[in-house]
């Protein structure tokens, strides 16, 4: 009924916000006889803040993009799907509409709010209704209650992310990784070579001075986007994760870089920054990176 490549989901509370984010690449969901819905990615994000005491909430999703306009299949028809469009329900053809069926896209439930100290919000990227029943594809929660803030934690002490960068060929590149700050816990999936590392380990950096000192040389695409990297000025933060085995896929030894240069993420707007490369250390040969096409690089931490 509900197949997919590559699935990734984090969940980050610490200082003054609770994140989290779920990633779907190359979802297909059929129910016999009434429909078949697909996208080749979609993502879900939902945050509350503290902020002086003050508590805010915001929800995104993104689905893949043809030709700069989100696309959602339903039935074999391609539907375009409006960003930042909350409980957007899907125009359905006549063949799908005539079943009973309703399917909404970034559904945000009005209920949800903040209040002076506390607030929550539910996001779901994609949900189905159905005479038979729903399926709701890439559901986040978060939720915060505000007090004073009497310790803050290291800057930049987790990084999650999920999305796709392109190959020359145009062929999108799936992956999803998270990691934390001197610590083995996270993982990284790519989905072209179905890698999937558990508990990599990750240094996390505070400035692109210090990255660029750190990384090999043989991040080769990370040494073509510096110029680009340091001229935008927005920088967030960046990660490092390495691995020396892998569950499944390759490189079974290898390394990533993941690089937050603030909101949106991705192109043509965005410039967060993944790659990833087989080997370890000064040895280490580029497999794959580039700026994101889709998706987003998480930086959390910060006071």
């Amino acid at each position: 009924m509900v197949n997919a490549r590559v699935l990734h989901a984090a969940v980050v509370a610490q200082g003054n916000k609770s994140h989290a984010e779920a990633t779907v690449a190359n979802l297909g969901v059929n129910i016999p006889n009434l429909v078949n819905v697909g996208a080749e990615f979609l993502r879900a994000d939902a945050e509350a803040k503290c902020t002086q005491g003050n508590a805010t909430i915001s929800g995104s999703v993104e689905l893949a993009s043809v030709n700069g306009q989100q696309i959602l299949v339903v039935n074999g028809f391609s539907i375009t799907i409006p960003e930042n469009t909350p409980n957007f329900i899907v125009p359905l053809p006549a063949p799908v509409s005539a079943l009973g069926i309703t399917i909404i896209v970034n559904e945000q439930p009005t209920s949800n709010g903040s209040g002076n100290g506390s607030g929550q919000i539910d996001v779901t990227a994609v949900h189905v209704y159905t005479p038979l029943g729903d399926v709701a594809i890439g559901q986040v929660h978060a939720d915060i209650s505000c007090g004073q803030l009497l310790g803050c934690p290291g800057p930049n002490a987790f990084v999650t992310s999920g999305g796709y960068i392109s190959d020359a060929t145009g062929a999108k590149l799936h992956f999803a990784a998270a990691g934390r700050n001197n610590s083995a816990w996270g993982h990284v999936i790519y989905g072209p070579s179905d890698l999937h590392v558990k508990n990599p380990s990750a240094l996390v950096f505070a400035s692109l001075a210090d990255l660029e000192a750190s990384v090999p040389s043989g991040f080769s695409a990370l040494q073509g986007a510096k110029s680009t990297l340091e001229s935008i000025g927005t920088f967030q933060g960046a990660a490092l994760l390495t691995w020396t085995t892998a569950k499944s896929g390759t490189p079974s030894a290898g390394e990533a870089v993941l690089i937050d240069m603030g909101e949106p993420g991705n192109q043509p707007k965005g410039h967060d920054f993944f790659e990833i490369a087989s080997g370890g250390g000064s040895s280490v040969v580029s497999v794959a990176g580039g700026f994101l096409q889709g998706g987003n690089v998480q930086m959390h931490g910060k006071c």
